[in-house]
């Protein structure tokens, strides 16, 4: 999806959409992105409003390196990062993967200590909210054996085959 600078400034880029494209910067990490999503909160769409001294200083503070290097490439390069974030978002939802923003997080994930800041799932959106859940939780890097229990844990967990 083409964004040219006007329309960033006239629309809202989705909290789906900007998670995506700022995972994608070298050095941000998950510190640097849970730092942003709590300075910015649900309207992380924000972030390609704010000022480079504002991201400097919301990620500095959580001692993120080359925060001022960051912030600097978020305000030069927006239309590039918010095009790869539409591109991210597409080929996720191919593969039936979506991200969970603050604001849609189950009541029970809500309520609970050190709260996930977004989830990624690959399920009914609307089982997040209206059914009893098991989350499957592991590595990025799982082994072939991990692979293999990971999926008879689920088959056994499952009501559908």
């Amino acid at each position: 999806m083409e964004v040219s600078p006007p329309e960033i400034e006239s629309r809202k880029i989705s909290f789906e959409v900007s998670l995506l494209s700022l995972s994608g910067i070298d050095g941000l990490g998950r510190k640097g992105l849970k730092a942003l999503v709590k300075s910015f909160g649900g309207d992380l769409g924000a972030v390609w409003g704010a000022s480079p001294d504002q991201l400097r200083a919301v990620l500095a503070n959580s001692n993120v390196p080359s925060s001022g290097a960051i912030a600097s490439l978020i305000e030069q390069d927006t239309k590039a990062l918010i095009e790869k974030g539409h591109r991210k978002l597409e080929e996720l939802a191919s593969k039936r993967v979506y991200v969970v923003a603050p604001h849609n997080m189950p009541t029970k994930l809500r309520d609970i200590p050190d709260k996930p800041s977004w989830l990624f799932v690959q399920v009914d959106l609307d089982l997040l909210h209206n059914t009893p859940t098991i989350a499957l939780v592991g590595t990025r890097k799982p082994s072939e054996q991990g692979l293999r229990a990971t999926r008879v844990v689920a088959r056994l967990l499952t009501a559908t085959p």
